[in-house]
C-alpha cells in the first residue's frame, strides 16, 4: 500500500506561478524541498515606470528563464522595497522613473544590497549616462533598441555562478 500523498502550494509566488508539489513525510520534509526550491530560482528584478515595458520584459523573461521569478517595480522607490526584502539576483533599471530616477535608485540599491548587479535599460545612448550609471554601481548598459540582442547574452553571464559583475565598457 502506498502512501498519501498531499498537495502543498509553498510560497505566495510559487502560487501565483502554480508551482505545486507532493509533500510525503511531513513538515521535515516539506522545509528541506522549500529550501532547494528558494535556491534554485533566481529572482529579476524588473524596473521601469511604464507597465507595458514591465509586463513585456517580464513575459519575455519567464519564456527565456522559466526557472527565474520575475518581479515589477514602477519607481525606484519601490524597487528599494522590493529588495530590501527579497533580495533579487539582477535588477533591470530604467533611467528616466518618477521621483527618483535609476541612477540614484542604483547608487542606492548598491549601498542596500551591494553583491546584486543592476543593468541599466534605457533610451539614452549618451557616454554621460553610461559614465553616471557605471559610477552608481551598474554592472551593464543597454539601450532599450538593443534589449532583444544584448540583453539574454547579459543576464545569462550575471546570473551564472561565475557571472561576472561588471560588464560596462
Amino acid at each position: 500500500m502506498s502512501s498519501p500523498r498531499r498537495i502543498v502550494h509553498l510560497h505566495h509566488d510559487h502560487m501565483k506561478r502554480g508551482l505545486i508539489m507532493p509533500v510525503v513525510g511531513g513538515i521535515a520534509a516539506m522545509e528541506s524541498r522549500t529550501q532547494d526550491l528558494t535556491t534554485t530560482y533566481p529572482t529579476i528584478l524588473i524596473v521601469d515606470d511604464h507597465a507595458k515595458i514591465r509586463d513585456a520584459l517580464h513575459d519575455w523573461l519567464r519564456i527565456v528563464f522559466p526557472s527565474c521569478l520575475c518581479q515589477k517595480a514602477a519607481s525606484g522607490e519601490e524597487a528599494l522595497t522590493l529588495a530590501s526584502r527579497q533580495q533579487p539576483d539582477v535588477v533591470l533599471m530604467d533611467i528616466g522613473l518618477p521621483g527618483i530616477d535609476g541612477i540614484e535608485a542604483t547608487r542606492r540599491l548598491k549601498k542596500l544590497v551591494p553583491d546584486v548587479p543592476v543593468v541599466i535599460i534605457t533610451i539614452h545612448e549618451d557616454a554621460e549616462y553610461r559614465m553616471s550609471a557605471q559610477a552608481a554601481g551598474a554592472s551593464a548598459y543597454i539601450p532599450k533598441h538593443r534589449i532583444g540582442t544584448e540583453l539574454i547574452p547579459v543576464l545569462q553571464q550575471l546570473l551564472s555562478p561565475s557571472g561576472d559583475a561588471s560588464l560596462i565598457q
